[in-house]
């Protein structure tokens, strides 16, 4: 979720890094043969669950510890099945933040498929904005030690390539158990200190050899990634938002804080680490405390990661935390979930891990990101109401990073952004990186602004709505100018592929609150006011899908199906029928003695032996053959192709009789097949005589 409070990082957790820890290069290596299955994983029932709920979840702990370590860390996941596939399935993996809390802040706060009620017993289904509408989603507890993830031994990780190592490892056992994942597009996601978690990894995936993963982009919220520029905007952020006011003592403590922090980050940089050490740095982070006095008000701490209130120093923050521990402790919620073995309490963040992730030896991630960008997009999120990992800071460490061949957003035009009836916040695009700020938003934008952040999600992975069922598919959104969109496919910057509304387009006297897309564009309601011929862009309508969406195309499909086992039948039945008239000219398949059939449509000779029987199509059969005996044998048509052509026999008929008789005075050229027969001998068939 967040960076650790100042009170667990301190400067003495800092001393005791380990700062011979390395990353580890990337090489083939060999995963676990003892794994789960998937059925082994399968949650049949999550305890709490509305009665008649559906809901496909699997969860478990895998190995993660790569060779040659000999630790037992083992990395815990909860996967969310997606509830409809829009054209292809994808996966989003899911990061929390801390270092050391849980993924579960996301599944079962933010973005997950339930949350946990008052009464921490029954959990209430999320309709519509669940990241698992349209996507997998794996919530992952990591490094080892966080949340339900585990290590008793060998615990070694203390930076961010051996985090991600971790990962890869997970990655790797993860594919094993549930292969069909290995081939889908792949986002990492997540927020707070996952912003240095997320590069990293991405970094490993690119690089490794024993993945597959078809990594297509990431999505880090409120994410901790440039501390040369995020530590500063403390003081910017309270000075432009009005909770300092310059000349005072607290702005003064709160100054002179920031200048000490500035001061050590120079002398970093003048040492030329290359950045190393600086992801989380004692001096700056002493400027949260100071910070937290300043602005303390009527005895209360204004909350740093929604400013817009003050609450109880100290009080647990997502205010659902309560609810959540208290369920994920429940006997029958830790065995569903597969989390029996878990040697520890589920915790939202872990002290022990805060405490040994000082990462000393990683450069912040901000240096990964011109590399990653050269190959992938990257969407950078923020609530304008987060302190902790405040927008302003993101924005400023932008501004400084150079990628794709320019520096910062340049002259990028920045667009307003609008959902449903409210607008969403700005969205600001260039050479594959996109920033969004979100409106009225704390630290846990999905949280706060489920439809927008949902919004965010299918534009970025270009998820096509109007090709499933979910009921995302009725909710505009719009981009700057563009025509409303009806959360389908479009790009990253917010332009659209398909769906627009022509009534909310600018000039139109239309409005979007008065605007409620069919639900399942399959007729059964119509609220939308104006002419829904209208509602087209780009050659894409709504009237169109209504005609030929999926429904339409299922029965499209049967019945071209029908009509082409009718085809085929009276081809079947035409090619049979053919077959039988050639059988019956062919004297019902019985070898053809050629000279015979001459003999028999001439007519002309052996009058003498018209007491014998003559066989159907003007030849006699075999036990009723000519008198001449020691005549040559015939020439035995098998197997002819096609139908006879009169014609053709009677032009052929003297040039045989000619080649007949020069192999009768021939012997040399009678060979096998026309070898004259022992007339005592019936013809065999084939063509062969015995």
């Amino acid at each position: 979720m967040v960076r650790a409070a100042p009170s667990a990082l301190d400067a003495t957790a800092f001393g005791n890094a380990d700062p011979s820890a390395q990353p580890r290069p990337h090489k083939r290596q060999r995963t676990s043969t003892s794994l789960p299955t998937a059925s082994d994983l399968f949650v049949p029932r999550l305890p709490g669950l509305p009665p008649g709920a559906q809901l496909p979840l699997f969860a478990g702990l895998l190995p993660s510890a790569p060779p040659p370590s000999t630790s037992d860390a083992q990395l815990y996941f909860l996967l969310a099945r997606n509830k409809h596939i829009p054209r292809r399935e994808r996966l989003v993996i899911w990061l929390n933040g801390g270092p050391g809390c849980s993924s579960f802040d996301g599944a079962l706060i933010e973005l997950g498929p339930v949350k946990v009620n008052k009464d921490a017993e029954t959990l209430n289904l999320v309709e519509s904005t669940a990241w698992n509408e349209y996507a997998n989603v794996l919530f992952l507890d990591q490094p080892a030690g966080t949340g339900f993830s585990f290590v008793t031994k060998g615990d070694d990780v203390r930076e961010l390539p051996a985090a991600a190592e971790q990962v890869v490892m997970f990655l790797a056992n993860f594919y094993k158990v549930f292969p069909e994942f290995s081939n889908m597009d792949t986002f990492l996601a997540g927020e707070s200190y996952a912003g240095q978690y997320i590069p990293y990894i991405a970094d490993a995936i690119d690089k490794t050899m024993l993945l597959p993963t078809r990594l297509k982009g990431l999505l880090i919220g409120n994410g901790w990634i440039s501390p040369r520029e995020q530590y500063p905007a403390y003081l910017t952020y309270l000075e432009r938002n009005g909770f300092l006011r310059k000349g005072t003592q607290a702005h003064r403590n709160v100054l002179a804080a920031t200048e000490k922090c500035n001061a050590t980050l120079a002398a970093m940089d003048a040492r030329g680490a290359g950045g190393k050490g600086m992801v989380l740095v004692p001096d700056c982070e002493a400027i949260l405390s100071v910070m937290s006095a300043a602005t303390m008000k009527d005895g209360k701490c204004l909350n740093s990661y929604d400013t817009r209130e003050y609450f109880a120093c100290g009080t647990p923050w997502p205010h659902e935390l309560a609810e959540v521990t208290k369920y994920l402790h429940r006997q029958d919620v830790i065995a569903a979930l597969h989390a029996t073995t878990v040697p520890h309490k589920w915790a939202h963040c872990s002290q022990p891990v805060a405490s040994k992730f000082w990462t000393p030896n990683s450069a912040p991630s901000v240096a990964l990101l011109p590399e990653l960008l050269a190959k992938m997009p990257v969407l950078l999120y923020a609530g304008d109401q987060d302190l902790m990992c405040a927008g302003i800071g993101i924005e400023a460490a932008v501004a400084q990073l150079e990628w794709n061949g320019d520096k910062g957003f340049g002259d990028a035009e920045v667009l307003e952004w609008t959902v449903g009836e409210e607008k969403a916040g700005r969205w600001t695009t260039a050479r594959n990186l996109t920033y969004v700020e979100f409106s009225n938003s704390s630290h846990m934008v999905p949280l706060d602004k489920p439809l927008a952040a949902h919004d965010m999600l299918l534009r970025f992975m270009q998820v096509d709505t109007l090709h499933s069922a979910g009921s995302a598919a009725r909710i505009p959104s719009r981009v700057g100018s563009e025509a409303a969109t009806i959360l389908g496919a479009t790009h990253p910057n917010g332009s659209t592929l398909a769906g627009a509304l022509d009534a909310l387009s600018p000039g139109s006297s239309s409005s979007s609150s008065s605007l409620d897309l069919d639900a399942d564009l399959d007729g059964s309601s119509s609220p939308l006011s104006g002419d829904k011929d209208a509602l087209a862009h780009g050659g894409f309508d709504i009237e169109h899908e209504r005609t030929y969406g999926p429904r339409r195309t299922a029965a499209l499909v049967v019945l071209l199906a029908l009509v082409g086992g009718l085809v085929w039948g009276v081809v079947h039945w035409r090619k049979a029928r053919r077959r039988e008239r050639y059988r019956r000219a062919k004297g019902k398949g019985r070898a053809i003695r050629l000279e015979e059939r001459r003999a028999g449509q001439r007519g002309a000779e052996d009058e003498d032996e018209g007491d014998e029987e003559v066989g159907e199509g003007g030849y006699r059969d075999a036990a009723g053959r000519d008198g001449r005996r020691g005549e040559d044998a015939e020439t035995v048509a098998v197997f002819d192709v096609g139908e006879d052509d009169e014609s053709d026999e009677e032009d052929g008929r003297d040039g045989a009789d000619k080649a007949q008789r020069r192999r009768r005075d021939d012997p040399e050229a009678w060979g096998d097949l026309g070898r004259t027969p022992d007339p005592k001998q019936d013809l065999v068939w084939g063509g062969r005589t015995s």
